[in-house]
């Protein structure tokens, strides 16, 4: 090995080991599993309300955000979506 200034021929013999690649056997996959396409929410709605309104709905929230407490609001109390 030639012994020149700035050389990377010592790091060669690294890069073949140790490296993972993505055809390991021994790697687990985490997560939780997806949800089925029939139950995901993908329709986003959105709509504008005034800041009398939102300190309305700030009060009764209970600690959800605005949109949760609604989202449950209308699923619960409401036959809006059967």
């Amino acid at each position: 090995m030639s012994k020149k200034k700035n050389s990377l021929d010592a790091f060669k013999s690294l890069q073949t080991e140790g490296v993972l690649t993505s055809g390991d056997t021994n790697s687990k996959v985490g997560g939780r599993p997806p949800k089925p396409s029939a139950e995901k929410e993908k329709v986003r709605v959105a709509f504008s309300i005034t800041e009398n309104e939102e300190k309305a709905l700030t009060g009764k929230t209970g600690g959800l955000s605005i949109s949760v407490f609604i989202k449950k609001y209308l699923r619960d109390s409401t036959d809006i979506f059967n």
